[in-house]
């Protein structure tokens, strides 16, 4: 089902969707907010992205224990930021050198579009995941 809204309708059009699903479950205050001059991708990048987006999301549903979500998908000259920010419990990133199976995925396939993940995150304060993946408009 979401392989076909993105192809059908696109990334944004996916993320939509998705945050809408959540909302209404009643446990989660999400917003999304879509900046810059939105790019045309491949079909198949949009669909990785879709991946890590939903990684993600499951994540925040799995451990934070958050009530608020926010999304951004920022398009740059040369790169796209997708970014998930909750106000979870978070967790002690330093301390943890191995990366949860979630965390490995994600960085796996922003490595497939030559992307790169960063994960900030505090104990008490909530998680930031900054994927970002290069773009030639």
């Amino acid at each position: 089902m979401s392989s076909e809204i993105i192809l059908n309708n696109g990334l944004i059009k996916a993320l939509e969707f998705e945050t809408k699903q959540m909302q209404k479950s009643g446990l989660y205050h999400i917003s999304l907010k879509v900046t810059g001059n939105c790019v045309f991708l491949d079909a198949h990048v949009e669909l990785v992205l879709f991946r890590i987006a939903q990684e993600a999301l499951n994540n925040i549903i799995k451990h934070a224990a958050a009530s608020l979500i926010n999304i951004e998908l920022a398009f740059n000259k040369k790169s796209l930021q997708l970014i998930f920010k909750d106000n979870g419990k978070g967790f002690n990133f330093e301390n943890n050198n191995v990366l949860g199976t979630g965390l490995v995925n994600m960085k796996k396939r922003a490595n497939t579009l030559n992307g790169n993940l960063l994960v900030l995150s505090r104990p008490g304060v909530g998680t930031e995941i900054n994927i970002e993946i290069p773009i030639n408009e």
